[in-house]
């Protein structure tokens, strides 16, 4: 099958969640002998050294692109009331490419996340007959009225302001392509409520299970970890949480505890959480996400806002490491409290949930089994790749 897929972002390195899943993506079609033509833009200074990853999966056309808003894009936005956030991703470079993309045969349109569906008029005006899918990754709608609802008061206006700007485009946007596909059970579900004559299909994401692996016991210094994207708000929400009210609490209990904030850090958001007399260090990028929880003893991911599902709670348990996480955090994946992860909701207990398995290596090491078993058996790569491809020949079939 002929693709052409963009995505608002380089998709590697696979530095977020977000990243890692649309490398996996194009990953997965390339593999399954698909003809792949990507447009793809280049917003950061070290994208263009990157570029090689992603052509050896097929042809890229690669188009430079403002590296961060500015002025006139939010006064575009106020003036055609559209969301900031959407807005920011409208990229004239992107479309012309895209455009003359399609000037060549193609059999179906990928569209790698809410951001890109600005490119639908093109494709209907330049190829009416050819399908479009959107892979989202979150339902964007539920990730502002969540941060309306949950954040402090910076983040809850800008998240009213948004709401209905996002919302309205999402709607819009999943009643324009044929499919959506999302990453949760849940997601489908809130995208049909939010369109309820839209096509919305659960293919689920992949992670690196490295089946087969005998992945080392967890250190027996008291480590913890929390691994994530500082670009993503609800990510900072999640650090400061963890920071601010939880961790104090854990270094209660055991004074020698130690705790790396690991990920991707554009905004320099972790020097602020650092706290060396609390054992907080701010590590920032890992070049290897793997060996960063395989050197934890406990992994946190303690979310309160956002939506789609955790892919770092995935990798954490692919590698054997205990995770201590919220309602929300299990939001969209089949895991069990008590059973594959802990579950909890507030400081007190979330501290308690980590205090515990500090201190009880058997059932830390219990969790990690379980949860790593599961992934296993529905993440691994290859089941996403196949399921995904399941999803688009049917596209193409009732087209």
């Amino acid at each position: 099958m002929r693709i052409l897929y963009t995505n608002p972002f380089l998709p590697f390195p696979p530095v977020d969640g977000g990243r890692l899943v649309s490398f996996q993506t194009i990953r997965g079609l390339s593999a399954r002998d698909h003809e792949l033509t990507m447009v793809l833009p280049l917003r950061r200074n070290e994208d263009a050294k990157h570029l090689g990853a992603v052509e050896e999966l097929g042809t890229v056309h690669a188009v430079e692109a403002p590296r961060s808003p500015n002025a006139l894009i939010a006064l575009t936005a106020l003036a055609h009331g559209r969301s900031l956030r959407i807005q920011r991703h409208r990229l004239p470079a992107v479309m012309r490419e895209f455009e003359r993309a399609l000037e060549r045969p193609v059999d179906l349109v990928f569209l790698d996340t809410l951001f890109t569906s600005y490119l639908v008029p093109s494709v209907r005006r330049l190829r009416p007959g050819v399908p479009i899918v959107m892979l989202a990754h979150n339902v964007e709608s539920l990730v502002y009225e969540r941060l309306a609802r949950e954040s402090r008061s910076a983040w809850r206006w800008l998240g009213l302001w948004e709401l209905e700007r996002i919302r309205n485009a999402e709607r819009r946007a999943v009643l324009d392509v044929e499919r959506v596909l999302t990453l949760s059970d849940e997601d489908a579900r809130a995208l049909r409520a939010l369109a309820p004559s839209a096509t919305a299909e659960t293919v689920g994401a992949g992670v690196p299970t490295f089946a087969g692996e005998e992945i080392p016991a967890a250190p027996a210094q008291p480590r913890v970890l929390f691994l994530a994207s500082y670009a993503w708000p609800p990510n900072r929400e999640a650090a400061t949480w963890l920071v601010e009210e939880i961790w104090p609490l854990v270094r209660a209990r055991v004074p020698n505890a130690t705790l790396a904030l690991a990920g991707n850090d554009p905004r320099n958001f972790l020097r602020s959480c650092a706290r060396p007399e609390l054992g907080i260090s701010a590590v920032g990028f890992v070049e290897s996400a793997a060996q960063a929880v395989r050197d934890a003893s406990v992994v946190t991911a303690p979310l309160r806002s956002g939506s789609g599902i955790r892919v770092k709670i995935l990798e954490a348990l692919a590698n054997a490491r205990p995770v201590v996480t919220t309602t929300l955090g299990v939001e969209g994946l089949p895991l069990s409290d008590g059973t594959h992860v802990l579950v909890r909701d507030t400081a007190e207990s979330f501290a308690e949930g980590i205090v515990s398995l500090l201190g009880d290596p058997e059932r830390a090491r219990r969790l990690a089994s379980n949860g790593r078993a599961l992934v296993e058996q529905l993440y691994s790569w290859s089941a996403a790749a196949d399921r995904m491809n399941t999803a688009l020949a049917l596209t193409v079939r009732e087209k």
